[in-house]
């Protein structure tokens, strides 16, 4: 075991996992964890003080609010059975958002099988108890596909009315409004009513980019392409059109070339297919996927998901799906409107 002085109170002994804080009150945890927040791209080490200071409040203070934090933390890193554990503990002792947590690990199953009868009671719970949106749009999902519930179309479809009336004009990054639009969305292209959904839809993806910008959960990257897909797919990106990097997600769906213009370097982004699967590669790096790309790509030092929103780009070549395809990104020149 080494010793190791912690950046703030110099009192803990670090042996290559846990940070053990000999001198740590709850101002000082309250403190680690700001730190955490703080850092774009924290390291295990990191992760390990961070995780420690919540065990502090929790252990020492029974504190709610950190076990439902530390299962939000196990939860992206998919260790689901430590997640679960937080959020029946945050759960016992009234957080908020433990029930929706909970609703989530039972309704796909994270632990091995899907219970929507306990999915549907914590969301409910957490509906009717704590009026939380996230959970309402759950119950709408459930009571579409009669999952844990009786089936019902038009109390669903209501409910994300009265949502989407509730948070259209959030700027809250927390609030459900993306996944809500998706969902709306769905069923106003399925109508035929697509140009009618898409203002939402744009304001949804800009909302969706500006979240992943805060918080890359891997859970935003899916409602991003779900958005993305359902917006270009009423209007299809052409020629001189601005486009994000999650453009990508449609652009891609098959073969195709994109070139990069930043900060006066230009860089080439290939996707190409493989064993059945598109696969993206920049220089000498292959990824699995274009959420694997968006996700871990570092274009001079920065994620793509900073990047996107440093700077707007040019489609140059309008993407012809039927076709091979070549996507060019240009700056856009800093005096256009």
């Amino acid at each position: 075991m080494l010793i190791h002085q912690c950046l703030f109170c110099h009192k803990c002994l670090y042996n290559g996992s846990l940070c053990y804080n000999e001198g740590m009150n709850s101002q000082e945890a309250v403190h680690l964890i700001d730190l955490f927040y703080k850092k774009d791209n924290p390291s295990e080490k990191d992760e390990s003080i961070y995780v420690n200071a919540l065990k502090y409040l929790i252990e020492n203070k029974q504190d709610a609010a950190a076990m439902s934090e530390l299962a939000g933390f196990y939860y992206e890193k998919k260790q689901y059975d430590l997640a679960e554990k937080y959020y029946l503990l945050a759960n016992k002792h009234g957080d908020s958002y433990a029930p929706v947590g909970l609703g989530y690990i039972y309704y796909y199953g994270r632990n091995g099988v899907k219970d929507y009868k306990k999915a549907f009671f914590y969301y409910s719970k957490a509906a009717k108890l704590y009026g939380n949106r996230e959970a309402k749009m759950k119950i709408a999902d459930m009571l579409e596909n009669g999952y844990g519930c009786t089936k019902d179309l038009v109390a669903a479809r209501q409910i994300l009315l009265d949502l989407y009336t509730e948070i259209k004009d959030t700027t809250n990054l927390a609030d459900p409004y993306p996944e809500v639009v998706h969902r709306l969305g769905s069923i106003y292209i399925a109508e035929g009513k697509g140009k009618d959904a898409a203002p939402m839809l744009e304001r949804a993806c800009d909302f969706i980019r500006y979240r992943i910008r805060v918080n890359p959960f891997w859970g935003n990257f899916v409602v991003a392409r779900k958005l993305i897909e359902e917006l270009d797919s009423v209007y299809p990106p052409e020629e001189g059109d601005l486009i994000s990097f999650y453009d990508l997600f449609y652009v891609f769906q098959k073969p195709g070339v994109a070139k990069l213009i930043y900060h006066e370097k230009t860089y080439l982004i290939k996707a190409f297919e493989e064993e059945g699967k598109i696969k993206v590669k920049t220089g000498r790096k292959v990824y699995s996927s274009v959420y694997d790309f968006l996700e871990n790509a570092l274009f001079q030092g920065k994620h793509t998901y900073v990047i996107d929103l440093e700077e707007p780009y040019l489609l140059i070549n309008g993407p012809e799906l039927s076709k091979d395809i070549t996507i060019e990104f240009k700056k856009k020149p800093s005096n256009e409107a």
